[in-house]
C-alpha cells in the first residue's frame, strides 16, 4: 500500500481532480479488469468528475471519499518521505491515504460476497448534488 500512497501523493490534485481520478480508475482496471463497473459524474460546468466504482446493481456496501487536497506554497508538496518504513507528507492522511486505504478496502472486499458501490468524490463544494443521487 506505500507504493499506491506514493503515487497517490504525486498528484496535484489542489487545483482538479481529473489526473487523480484517471490514476485511480487506471490502477483499479489493471489490478481487477472486467470485474468492476465504472461511471463518471460531471460536474457543473467543469471537466471535474466524481468517479464511482462497482460491482453489482444493488450494493450492501456504500462508501465514499472526496479527492481533493488543501494547496500549500511549497516547493516539494508532492515529493513523500520515508523514513524508518513510514510515509510522512502534508497530505498523507488528507486525503491521498484514505484513498489508498479505500482502494485496498476494495481489494478485500471483491473476492467476497458482498456488493458494493463506491464513490471517489469532488463535489463537496457543490452542496454535495451527486452525493445525495449516489446515496
Amino acid at each position: 500500500m506505500k507504493e499506491l500512497l506514493k503515487q497517490l501523493i504525486a498528484i496535484d490534485s489542489t487545483k482538479s481532480e481529473i489526473e487523480l481520478a484517471i490514476s485511480i480508475e487506471q490502477y483499479l482496471r489493471e489490478k481487477f479488469s472486467d470485474r468492476l463497473f465504472y461511471t463518471k459524474q460531471f460536474i457543473q460546468e467543469s471537466d471535474r468528475y466524481n468517479l464511482i466504482v462497482w460491482n453489482c446493481e444493488k450494493p450492501e456496501i456504500l462508501l465514499a471519499w472526496h479527492m481533493d487536497t488543501v494547496p500549500i506554497s511549497c516547493n516539494d508538496q508532492f515529493v513523500p518521505v520515508e523514513k524508518d518504513g513510514k510515509i510522512y507528507w502534508r497530505w498523507a492522511c488528507d486525503m491521498k491515504w484514505w484513498l489508498a486505504i479505500l482502494i485496498n478496502i476494495i481489494e478485500k472486499i471483491i473476492n467476497t460476497d458482498k456488493n458494493f458501490w463506491i464513490l471517489f468524490y469532488c463535489d463537496e463544494e457543490y452542496y454535495f448534488e451527486w452525493m445525495q443521487q449516489f446515496c
